[in-house]
């Protein structure tokens, strides 16, 4: 298993298609051409290329999370490392994708984070330092992605309060990372529902 550039053109161009279709909401669809190219990889090259492999697992958590199916999203993001899925989230957290995929699954996984029902500190402490990054990046490198960024970093934290004492009021404490962000964005926030960006391209020639 490991990752070769160029990638294979076939795989990733249906990855691209996939992920147009997620994009349009053509969600099984998307869903059974990240499954065709998991079937290919295994059954017709018989090796699991570490990238597509990343690339497909992304594509299908995003899905997830787009249809509101968070309990299925989240027992992809903690699966058993054993399992398909799990080995796709060890190739994504070892970033064998572009650095851009890696920030839209963090944003994810930041979600996921402020969803979760164990620890309230610790559903905070994952889910703002992950969209403390993501916003630095979008800073230095990807302005575009800031709106949408900064928008579901207050939805998350309202998640992470949504229960009594603060029912979805976070405490001022908890808003400094993200209104120092607010701040360096210096323009009105037009909250939007939560959302997450494309990814990016599969056909690559790094």
């Amino acid at each position: 298993m490991g990752k070769n550039y160029p990638v294979d053109t076939r795989l990733a161009e249906l990855g691209e298609q996939a992920d147009r279709d997620s994009d349009s909401n053509h969600f099984q669809q998307a869903w059974d051409g990240y499954q065709k190219i998991l079937e290919i990889m295994r059954h017709e090259y018989k090796e699991i290329d570490s990238f597509l492999m990343a690339k497909l697992t992304l594509g299908k958590l995003l899905i997830l999370l787009r249809m509101g199916r968070f309990e299925e999203a989240h027992q992809l993001w903690i699966a058993d490392s054993e399992s398909l899925d799990g080995l796709g989230i060890q190739f994504i957290e070892s970033g064998q994708m572009s650095r851009f995929d890696s920030f839209l699954y963090m944003m994810m996984s930041a979600y996921l984070y402020s969803i979760s029902a164990g620890d309230l500190g610790e559903a905070f402490q994952g889910m703002n330092a992950r969209m403390e990054a993501i916003c630095e990046y979008g800073l230095d490198e990807r302005p575009d992605i800031l709106p949408q960024a900064l928008s579901n970093w207050h939805r998350f934290l309202q998640n992470v309060f949504s229960e009594p004492p603060y029912r979805g009021t976070p405490p001022e404490e908890a808003q400094v990372e993200f209104q120092q962000a607010i701040a360096t964005f210096g323009q009105d926030l037009d909250l939007m529902p939560i959302g997450y960006p494309s990814p990016s391209p599969w056909v690559v020639n790094w």
